[in-house]
């Protein structure tokens, strides 16, 4: 774990040039900088977000993962058959 403070997407996520899906929890602490990461992506991008009311605002959207499951797949159809 302590190693894990040197790896960022900081200095790269310029360079992802694939489509990319980020989600955000409502209340997942570890989700904190999708938006971040969101803003600085240059390549078609998608940002999910989940939430409390529906079930889904927790780490991993795990108390909804069905929903989770719909949205992410719902979008590799969309983007992979454009």
């Amino acid at each position: 774990m302590q190693i894990s403070k040197d790896y960022s997407l900081k200095e790269v996520v310029s360079q992802i040039r694939c489509p990319t899906l980020l989600t955000r929890a409502e209340n997942d602490p570890l989700s904190w900088n999708a938006e971040r990461i969101y803003d600085r992506l240059t390549c078609p991008k998608e940002l999910i977000r989940f939430h409390d009311a529906e079930g889904a605002g927790d780490h991993r959207e795990v108390k909804a993962r069905p929903l989770f499951h719909q949205r992410a797949f719902d979008w590799l159809d969309e983007t992979l058959s454009g």
